[in-house]
């Protein structure tokens, strides 16, 4: 593989020295590699935002690519598995992160021997990430390099069943600019909807529709001097997802109304004997 490319996602942040290891490791070994950061801001051990991310991203990058993540806090907690899948390679530890992921998808994953594994708690996207790397871009199988995964662990969290009437959604992730992207794809949500009115409540604040932002400028209440009242959005990123912004431009959504992680959000629809 010529200059292979590498992304690292990770809860490390830039305040320490684990990102400097782990570049001058790869570049070690592999002197043509091209490393890009996706993110090293994750809250520590937040598979759910890893998991975001690399899922909205890694399809950007040309097949080949090879995406290390490390969410484990520099420790891992389950066993290291190599995973394969559109053409892409996923270097991680099955902690509930691969489960989110890849969501059901059909995959080729293996675990990881445990002679390529030390027994101790070291920093494993260290000690045993890179070298994993460095096999893949020399021309190494992932199935050569342990036993088949039948099934990731789990990380879901509870969730009641839909009805026809409600759907309960959850914040899954919080950009920098407050907004609120649910688990939850505008694909779902109208196939559930089935063109009925809907109601989403968000701190008592009544949502009814789904809107596309309009720039500050364009608004038609924008003279250049008056303030917006502050009003919540709903609207498709471009990830597929459900998002709740505002229509404050430059305002946090999140922080203005106190939406946080992982908040369930109801979504209430008519009857349908009544649409």
């Amino acid at each position: 593989m010529e200059s292979p490319i590498i992304t690292l996602t990770t809860d490390w942040s830039l305040s320490n020295h684990f990102v400097g290891k782990v570049k001058g490791r790869l570049y070690s070994l592999l002197p043509e590699v091209r490393i890009v950061d996706i993110s090293h801001e994750v809250p520590v051990a937040d598979k759910f935002s890893a998991a975001f991310l690399v899922r909205n991203t890694y399809e950007d990058f040309p097949v080949g690519t090879i995406h290390l993540i490390d969410v484990s806090g520099t420790r891992a907690t389950g066993d290291i598995v190599v995973v394969e899948h559109k053409g892409h390679f996923f270097i991680t530890v099955d902690n509930g992160l691969p489960a989110l992921l890849f969501d059901g998808q059909a995959v080729k994953a293996f675990r990881v021997s445990n002679q390529r594994v030390p027994n101790t708690g070291v920093f494993v996207a260290y000690e045993v990430f890179c070298a994993l790397a460095a096999d893949l871009v020399g021309g190494r199988s992932v199935q050569s390099m342990g036993d088949p995964v039948e099934e990731f662990r789990s990380a879901q969290f509870y969730r009641p069943p839909a009805t026809p009437e409600q759907i309960i959604t959850h914040v899954i992730f919080i950009d920098t600019f407050g907004n609120a992207y649910l688990d939850l794809s505008y694909e779902d949500f109208e196939h559930h909807r089935q063109g009925r009115p809907f109601e989403m409540s968000v701190r008592e604040i009544k949502i009814n529709k789904i809107e596309t932002p309009t720039p500050y400028e364009q608004h038609p209440d924008f003279d250049g001097t008056s303030q917006l009242s502050l009003r919540l959005l709903l609207t498709v990123a471009v990830t597929g997802n459900l998002v709740i912004s505002t229509s404050l431009p430059y305002e946090n959504a999140s922080r203005l109304v106190g939406i946080r992680k992982m908040q369930q959000i109801r979504i209430s629809f008519k009857a349908l004997s009544d649409k």
